[in-house]
């Protein structure tokens, strides 16, 4: 993870946010924190000490049992792996996927403490930044990289995927 030598923050400029239109309450959450710093960030404002939003992406990690439906995929998949039992990845809703194809950002915890603790440590850092792997990979992927680090063969089959979850895929259109 090199932080100091990448740009590794996000349009934020306010016309840029400003054509966004989240489509649930935790899209306009992000979306109202975003369009703050972007505020206190505009060239002639007054700063404060240090100003950074973080957009995490799929995050996983220990200690997700308090989380229930909401867990990460990788944390659904590793009781069913564990059990050696297939696990019900959703059906693609979009023809240019396979099932099991579609991709997502997939980020160690781990990882999203060190990017805090390097801004702790660098509070002349400002901006939004996006908090993940850097590569995309399908959830079919995902779930064979459990079951081979569990020692068991991949083994997963495909649910459809509600229909309110469906139009909910991105918090933006």
């Amino acid at each position: 993870m090199a932080m100091e030598n990448e740009d590794l923050s996000i349009n934020e400029s306010s016309e840029e946010l400003g054509r966004l239109k989240p489509l649930n309450a935790y899209g306009w959450s992000k979306h109202l924190f975003d369009r703050w710093v972007a505020q206190r960030n505009a060239p002639n404002e007054i700063k404060p000490p240090q100003v950074a939003g973080l957009k995490f992406f799929n995050v996983f990690g220990p200690n997700e049992y308090h989380k229930e439906g909401q867990r990460s995929v990788a944390e659904q998949i590793h009781p069913f792996a564990k059990r050696g039992e297939a696990f019900p990845l959703f059906k693609s809703y979009h023809p240019d996927y396979a099932d099991g194809g579609q991709l997502r950002d997939f980020v160690w915890v781990g990882d999203c403490v060190k990017v805090m603790l390097w801004l702790l440590d660098n509070p002349h850092v400002n901006g939004l930044f996006n908090v993940g792997s850097g590569k995309a990979r399908c959830f079919a992927d995902l779930a064979a990289a459990v079951y081979t680090a569990l020692g068991k063969k991949p083994l997963v089959t495909f649910r459809d995927m509600p229909e309110n979850d469906a139009s909910q895929i991105s918090i933006f259109h």
